[in-house]
């Protein structure tokens, strides 16, 4: 755990997906990043996306896929997305997966 970051990092950024590879990917120069994503008991985030809502926000879980097994120490980002108009704003803190779950 002493390589976990505790510090929340807040950035700004405007996304565009492309498949490209990364050469710290795999064989296919690709990796996989599994997302947990929560929403209220009403759907809130699912349905501001789904409006239109140009200010909306939604918190999530997310990992990098290694193949390994998780364990109680491995980094997991805790991000709240917010989306104003185009640009997406991120702030994310590492915990370590067992924090994470208490969440």
């Amino acid at each position: 755990m002493s390589q976990l970051s505790h510090t929340i990092r807040k950035f700004n950024r405007f996304e565009w997906k492309y498949l490209i590879p990364d050469e710290h990917g795999g064989d296919g120069g690709g990796y996989e990043l599994a997302s947990l994503y929560y929403d209220s008991p009403d759907f809130r985030c699912y349905w501001e996306k789904m409006d239109g809502i140009k200010i909306r926000r939604k918190l999530r879980l997310g990992c990098y896929e290694t193949g390994v097994p998780l364990t109680q120490e491995t980094p997991i980002f805790v991000e709240i997305k917010q989306r104003v108009n185009r640009v997406t704003q991120k702030r994310r803190v590492i915990l370590p997966y067992e924090t994470a779950l208490r969440l």
